[in-house]
């Protein structure tokens, strides 16, 4: 990834390199909202059946 970014500040920026960089991207960041999602349910699932006092 970061050869690419190197390669676009360059001048020399391959469009089939920045479209993977990309798809790459958008998939990481998919995967982190999923597991972020899955923890913040986890964690009012955890508030809800915690006791009380």
């Amino acid at each position: 990834m970061l050869n690419t970014i190197s390669d676009i500040n360059m001048g020399q920026g391959d469009p089939k390199a920045i479209y993977r960089m990309l798809s790459q991207m958008i998939s990481a960041y998919s995967s982190t909202d999923g597991n972020l999602q899955e923890l913040r349910n986890n964690l009012a699932k955890s508030a809800k059946d915690a006791p009380h006092s």
